[in-house]
């Protein structure tokens, strides 16, 4: 088993637990049997770039607050995603395509799957796919809790997809997408290169809002 496959299997398993939807009554994940839904696959890689980037995640936290949709006492929260080797420990680079971050899910999302946790759902026609969505089980939220029952060093996990849930906020792909390209760094990068870290502009943010606020 390929451990950054198991990584990511981790993270998907736990976003969609955390800032998954709930299914509306009638559609296709509710018959599925689905207890959590993220619609579409660029929604996914949106949340998981925060996920992966705690960097990034710090700057939207400041974002809203700057917004005045979060109390200022996320500040804090926000720097603590800064702090020691959190960036750099936690940290897992993606690469910028043409639509954004972006890196296959496939191999990471095959464990869950074939473990019964977690299924996708193709809304079109073969070669016309409109959508992906991503759809967790009762087995997979059993298996999440268990996870962090059993390891509690696994707790950054749930925690840190609750705070990627946070700043997703129920949002489509396409405006999680908008938000992370308003950051020059992110819409600058070259594609097919590795999306930089900006743990400095963060810092500075906040200091600019402690100053003001």
């Amino acid at each position: 088993m390929d451990e950054g496959d198991l990584q990511g299997a981790l993270r998907i398993l736990h976003l969609l637990n955390t800032a998954g939807s709930s299914p509306v009554e009638g559609s296709h994940a509710s018959e599925a049997g689905a207890v959590a839904v993220v619609a579409s696959e660029m929604k996914i890689h949106a949340l998981d770039f925060w996920m992966r980037n705690p960097d990034y995640l710090a700057h939207e936290i400041l974002v809203l607050v700057d917004n005045g949709e979060l109390d200022q006492q996320w500040m804090d929260q926000a720097e603590k995603l800064l702090e020691g080797d959190e960036p750099d420990l936690r940290r897992y680079p993606m690469l910028r395509y043409k639509f954004g971050a972006y890196e296959p899910i496939d191999n990471s999302f095959s464990y869950l799957v074939a473990a019964g946790l977690a299924a996708c759902h193709r809304f079109g026609e073969p070669g016309k796919v409109q959508r992906t969505d991503f759809y967790l089980f009762q087995q997979g939220r059993a298996l999440a809790k268990q996870i962090v029952d059993e390891y509690a060093e696994l707790e950054w996990y749930p925690r840190q997809a609750g705070l990627v849930a946070l700043v997703g906020n129920g949002r489509s792909g396409s405006e999680l997408k908008g938000r992370q390209y308003e950051l020059a760094e992110y819409a600058q990068t070259r594609i097919g290169s590795v999306i930089q870290p900006i743990a400095d502009t963060v810092l500075e943010k906040l200091s600019e809002l402690r100053a003001r606020l």
